[in-house]
């Protein structure tokens, strides 16, 4: 695990590396929270940011390729979660008793707006709160 900060040009982010292991789903979802709180979010967002990390972290474990994935927390509200899959991720329908595939409706329904970007290894999804 490998913790970066930066300032730019008055822009503060936060950005931390996790393996690509489950394991690090928990550690990401931890270190998210509080570094969402330093950057100035409320307890209730630092919960939900958390909520919605877990949720693509584990769909960087399960989906994507590379031996690490990031997540990146701005100031602005914004979360990036970085990783090795070319592959846009697509929401899917679940049942009731489904214990999984409600991961990007969480992201979408939670979030004030959810944006895929293409990077050269890989993709980063950034959702506001």
């Amino acid at each position: 695990m490998h913790t970066e900060q930066h300032h730019r040009q008055d822009v503060f982010a936060e950005k931390n590396s996790f393996p690509r292991l489950p394991a690090a789903v928990g550690l990401a979802r931890d270190w998210v929270s509080r570094a969402f709180l330093r950057v100035g979010g409320t307890e209730e967002q630092a919960f939900t940011c958390a909520l919605l990390v877990s949720e693509l972290a584990t769909n960087a474990v399960l989906h994507a390729t590379g031996e690490h994935f990031e997540v990146t927390v701005w100031p602005s509200g914004a979360v990036d979660v970085r990783d090795g899959s070319f592959s846009e991720p697509e929401p899917r329908s679940s049942g009731e008793d489904d214990e999984g595939g409600r991961g990007l409706q969480l992201v979408a329904g939670l979030s004030r707006h959810v944006e895929l970007i293409p990077v050269s290894d890989g993709k980063i999804i950034r959702f506001w709160l």
